[in-house]
C-alpha cells in the first residue's frame, strides 16, 4: 500500500479519537459534579439533623432545670408537670412559658427561642410530652422536634429521659 493511499484512509480518525476522548471525559466530570452536588445535599440533611437532635436534647436539660429549680425553691420536685404536650424556651422557669411549638433563631445569640425576635422563623419547632407517674414518683419526658427537610421530607427527632424523686426534701 502506498504511503498516499494508507493516509488517505487514514483522514478523520484523529478527529473521531479526539471526540471519544472528549465524550468519556466529559461522562467523568458529570458523574463527579452529580456526586458533589448528591453530597452537598446530604450534608444540609446531616446539618438540620444534628441541630435537631441538639434542640430535643435541649428540651430535656430544660425539663431537668426546671426540677432543679423546684427543689431549690421548696416546691415539690415535680411541681408544673402535670402531663401532656407543651412547651419551654430555654430562658423558661416552668414549662407551657412558649406561645406555641414554633422556634425562632436569634441571629444575634445564635440561640433558638420560642419567642418571636426579629421574625426569623426556623424551620423547627420543638414539644415536650409529660407523663406522671405517682406511683413510683417518676416523671418522663419525651422531647420531640419536627421539621420539613430538603424534598419536603417532614422529619423528626426525639429524646426521651425519666426523672425520679430522688433527692426526697423530707429527709
Amino acid at each position: 500500500m502506498a504511503r498516499s493511499e494508507w493516509t488517505r484512509k487514514q483522514k478523520g480518525q484523529l478527529l473521531i479519537e479526539a471526540m471519544v476522548a472528549v465524550s468519556l471525559m466529559l461522562v467523568g466530570l458529570l458523574g463527579i459534579f452529580g456526586v458533589l452536588s448528591r453530597s452537598l445535599g446530604l450534608s444540609r440533611v446531616a446539618a438540620d439533623q444534628f441541630v435537631a437532635v441538639n434542640l430535643a436534647s435541649e428540651g430535656i436539660e430544660l425539663a431537668k432545670n426546671i426540677f432543679d429549680s423546684n427543689i431549690e425553691n421548696g416546691k415539690a420536685w415535680n411541681y408544673g408537670f402535670t402531663g401532656g404536650d407543651t412547651t419551654v424556651g430555654y430562658l423558661s422557669s416552668e414549662l407551657g412559658d412558649c406561645d406555641g411549638e414554633e422556634l425562632y433563631l436569634d441571629t444575634e445569640s445564635g440561640f433558638y427561642t420560642c419567642s418571636v425576635i426579629r421574625d426569623v422563623r426556623s424551620k423547627f419547632s420543638r414539644t415536650i410530652n409529660v407523663t406522671t407517674d405517682p406511683s413510683v414518683e417518676r416523671v418522663r419526658v419525651i422531647s420531640t422536634v419536627s421539621w420539613t427537610g430538603r424534598g419536603g421530607l417532614a422529619s423528626t427527632a426525639t429524646v426521651e429521659d425519666h426523672f425520679y424523686n430522688w433527692r426526697d426534701l423530707r429527709s
